[in-house]
């Protein structure tokens, strides 16, 4: 039997590639046996075995959130920024791949490649106005963000409760305001909201 960890894949191993399946991650958890060993099994991964310094892994800790878990993927996010430094990366930039996954970390949410959703994670700041070119602005409010302060208590979206930990591109393209509540300890948002359409 081939070690799971072998030359046989190439940017990542079996374990990176076991997760990779953003278009259809209703099913990937179904087959790995439910949202409960999903996040277990995760768990194992981001909390010992993820290589954070290459793409195959960036989406990884954000996928908690498909099992409305998005409390886990608040705390495993802010530990693996803490890799990156002022002095540089844990990794190879790649044309602006890491900082681009620390900035959106940062910010507070996370895009799926290929698609129009974005995870939450909620930011590190109190307040963040991003500029877009068709003029409009997205405006990130964090109460209480800090480095303590890592967990999502409560949100709204154009002043709208906000209870999935999820937003798609729609929502933010003509420009919007996010505000968060942030605490020092889980909530049970993001946990009975909607679930992330599969594509």
């Amino acid at each position: 039997i081939p070690d799971p960890l072998s030359k046989h894949f190439y940017g990542g191993n079996s374990w990176t590639y076991s997760f990779y399946a953003p278009h259809q991650m209703d099913k990937l958890m179904g087959l790995m046996g439910g949202k409960s060993t999903f996040v277990k099994r995760l768990q194992n991964y981001v909390g010992s075995k993820i290589d954070i310094t290459n793409e195959p892994s960036f989406l990884t800790p954000y996928l908690f959130v498909y099992a409305q878990r998005p409390d886990l993927t608040s705390g495993y996010v802010r530990k693996l920024s803490y890799y990156f430094t002022n002095t540089g990366y844990p990794g190879d930039d790649d044309s602006g791949a890491m900082s681009s996954w620390l900035i959106f970390s940062k910010l507070g949410f996370f895009p799926v490649a290929g698609q129009d959703v974005y995870l939450i994670n909620g930011p590190r700041y109190e307040k963040v106005i991003i500029q877009m070119e068709n003029g409009k602005r997205i405006i990130i409010n964090g109460k209480n963000a800090s480095d303590k302060n890592q967990y999502i208590q409560s949100a709204t979206m154009n002043g709208l409760a906000l209870r999935q930990a999820w937003f798609k591109n729609n929502d933010i393209k003509n420009g919007t305001e996010i505000s968060f509540t942030m605490g020092d300890s889980a909530s049970n948002w993001g946990t009975k909201g909607d679930s992330i359409p599969s594509y």
